[in-house]
């Protein structure tokens, strides 16, 4: 068995314990976007530069099952396709808006860059996970 077989038997033990523990697992996807800073829905303002404009889409995420508290999340990115660009790539996403029953799922980005599309993945886990295991 190789080293990589191992460490996706390991991911898979953990998912397992993450499942057992009622974790949840999930994504979202956006392609072909083509948005830059001259489109893209929510824009708005954090300075007073023509590029400090913040564009934000925002996935409102619920829950398979009721926590009994805003549990964990752990967001990332797994994939992205963004555009040339002379300047910086700058990307987030993030969590907010955290109940019992969901969250939203927001990717922003800001100055000139350029997002054709994106895969952020998101894991919630109940607060006493880390306590059980």
């Amino acid at each position: 068995m190789t080293k990589a077989d191992q460490d996706v038997l390991k991911i898979l033990e953990r998912i397992s314990i993450l499942e057992k523990n009622h974790a949840e697992i999930g994504y979202w996807e956006r392609r072909d976007l083509g948005y830059n800073k001259n489109k893209l829905s929510k824009p708005y303002k954090i300075g007073t530069k023509k590029y400090d404009t913040v564009r934000v889409e925002a996935q409102p995420v619920k829950f398979k099952t009721h926590y009994s508290s805003p549990p964990h999340i752990l967001v990332g990115f797994s994939m992205l396709d963004v555009g040339d660009t002379i300047d910086n790539t700058r990307i987030e996403v993030s969590s907010s808006e955290i109940t019992e029953t969901g969250f939203d799922l927001c990717v922003s980005t800001w100055r000139g860059t350029t997002v054709y599309g994106y895969k952020a993945f998101w894991i919630a886990f109940p607060n006493d996970f880390i306590t059980q295991n």
